[in-house]
């Protein structure tokens, strides 16, 4: 009597574990502490300098809002003079949430025109904390007489598609962080 008794006692919390682990799964919560609503956010961005410093123009990142934890963007790094130059000239188009990351050695005024650029983009200026500073509209293609600058320093530009950010209400008071870093890996 006692061994049918505690088998079911051990086959009721069994289920209850299992059902408590599918409904964690449903919602994407974490067991410890729901940690990944509870991480540091200045611990992200504390770290994203050093991370985005060893990445080179063969890699690719993932940023995201801070904001928004689950709207990231697939972003091909430009670091060298010579891909930032051509940055995203003569591409036809860009898939959704895809870009460019321009990063530059020191924070800066930035100026970007839209030389043999045949996509309508959004221009993200950030900070050397990827808070965003300033936000253009880069709707006329291929031209060279519009230049968009940063109105203050700006270490990292983002390019996307055109009203991308409107899209997810992006504005300057917004912030990015670093999820992960593809090495080798081009996406444009």
């Amino acid at each position: 009597m006692k061994r049918k008794l505690i088998t079911i006692i051990l086959l009721i919390i069994s289920l209850i574990m299992i059902c408590v682990g599918a409904i964690l799964n449903i919602f994407n919560l974490d067991l410890i502490l729901f940690s990944k609503f509870s991480e540091n956010l200045y611990d992200r961005k504390f770290n994203i300098n050093l991370n985005l410093g060893e990445v080179t123009d063969n890699d690719s990142v993932e940023l995201c809002i801070t904001k928004l934890e689950d709207v990231c963007f697939l972003l091909e790094v430009a670091k060298s003079k010579e891909k930032k130059q051509i940055g995203l000239m003569f591409k036809k188009n860009l898939d959704k949430n895809q870009g460019m990351l321009f990063i530059f050695d020191k924070p800066d005024i930035q100026n970007f025109w839209m030389k043999n650029t045949l996509i309508p983009l959004d221009i993200i200026f950030l900070d050397e904390n990827l808070n965003i500073i300033n936000i253009e509209k880069a709707k006329n293609i291929n031209q060279t007489q519009d230049l968009y600058s940063s109105i203050k320093p700006s270490m990292f530009v983002i390019e996307l598609n055109l009203y991308t950010t409107e899209k997810y209400k992006i504005v300057p008071t917004d912030s990015f962080w670093l999820k992960k870093i593809y090495r080798n890996t081009k996406i444009i």
